[in-house]
């Protein structure tokens, strides 16, 4: 019995040991100046959902400077995408809003990828985090090379 307890302290021990070392990573933030242009190179495919759907959030507290952005620039190559929705969510009180709602004509291709505009009702509002919506025509993956705001 005094080796199993022993056996379990031990495994405890180093779980704590591992845990403790993730926290202690070093990282690599981007710098504030560049937080408004910053984009995610290398993003891995993403395969739409049997809706031809794909949804992405974006992590928490993002700098000041996506409250004011105008335009996104979305790296999806190739054709099949329809629709994109963009959408900010500003607290638990507002819930999420539409800030960009793009398809046909509005959603314009272009070498550096698919640029969609803000709405103009949707500025200057306090956001804590982003939500993308992309409708595709089919189920296909796809590479999702990066995400640019300005």
């Amino acid at each position: 019995m005094t080796a199993l307890r022993t056996a379990a302290r031990i495994l405890l021990l180093c779980t704590l040991l591992a845990l403790a070392g993730c926290g202690s990573l070093l990282r690599n933030p981007v710098p504030v100046d560049l937080m408004a242009t910053a984009s995610i190179p290398g993003m891995p495919n993403v395969r739409p959902d049997r809706n031809r759907r794909v949804v992405l959030l974006s992590p928490p507290d993002l700098p000041d400077a996506v409250r004011t952005a105008e335009t996104f620039v979305l790296g999806v190559p190739g054709t099949g995408l329809q629709r994109v929705r963009i959408k900010a969510w500003r607290d638990a009180r507002g819930g999420w809003i539409t800030i960009v709602d793009a398809s046909g004509k509005t959603l314009r291709e272009t070498p550096d990828g698919y640029v969609v505009k803000r709405r103009t009702g949707a500025r200057d509002v306090p956001i804590e985090r982003l939500r993308f919506e992309f409708d595709f025509r089919t189920t296909n993956p796809r590479p999702l090379q990066n995400i640019v705001i300005r």
